[in-house]
């Protein structure tokens, strides 16, 4: 498993000033990969650890159990309240941008629905509440990168023993949670649903 360089310095120890680690290029696959670290989540090959697993005693296996149970319902208590807050300000949004676009569609109310319509400046009303929501929701990845798109292929690494930097960060969640708030509020074809797994975790 020797490098050229490694081999060309044992050879000539001359040579081996001139051995130099090799340069990573920006954006580079090596610079990426390098940002991660395996946690190796395996249990090691020790005889000394399986007789320690093998010396629990009932009680304390009772005690995870009831430890696994309550924190499954605490997490699914907190998902839920969270998945109502971006339905209940989801709604909100929804409905100001309704109430803006008949201000603009009707400046005199209905009582000149007919003769005084503007779909022309409607539109670009709604076009624009759109964009604003979706630029807002662009600009939180920048303060939380790992905030954007689904999130469940790195969290799919992470669980197979990969360790993802500020992927379970606070910021990441905080970030999380508004950006599909915004989203979802648009009317765009984006569900919530791969969001809300990289959420629960």
């Amino acid at each position: 498993g020797a490098t050229l360089c490694e081999i060309d310095a044992a050879a000539n120890f001359a040579a081996a000033p001139r051995c130099e680690e090799p340069r990573i290029r920006v954006g580079s696959f090596e610079r990426e990969s390098s940002q991660f670290e395996s946690l190796q989540f395996e249990d090691e090959e020790s005889k000394v650890h399986l007789e320690l697993r093998a010396d629990d005693s009932e009680s304390s296996g009772f005690a995870l159990v009831l430890v696994s149970f309550a924190l499954t319902l605490a997490i699914g208590f907190i998902l839920g309240s969270i998945s109502t807050l971006i339905t209940l300000t989801e709604s909100w949004i929804y409905e100001g941008r309704k109430q803006l676009v008949e201000r603009v569609m009707w400046p005199c109310g209905q009582a000149c629905a007919e003769t005084e319509a503007r779909p022309t400046a409607a539109f670009f009303a709604y076009l624009g509440v759109n964009l604003g929501l979706v630029l807002a929701a662009a600009l939180l990845t920048t303060l939380a990168p790992r905030a954007a798109m689904s999130g469940l292929p790195p969290l799919k690494a992470y669980l197979n023993g990969t360790r993802v930097n500020d992927l379970l960060s606070v910021r990441t969640l905080i970030a999380k949670v508004v950006g599909i708030t915004l989203i979802v509020s648009t009317g765009l074809p984006l569900g919530r649903e791969g969001p809300m797994v990289h959420t629960g975790a």
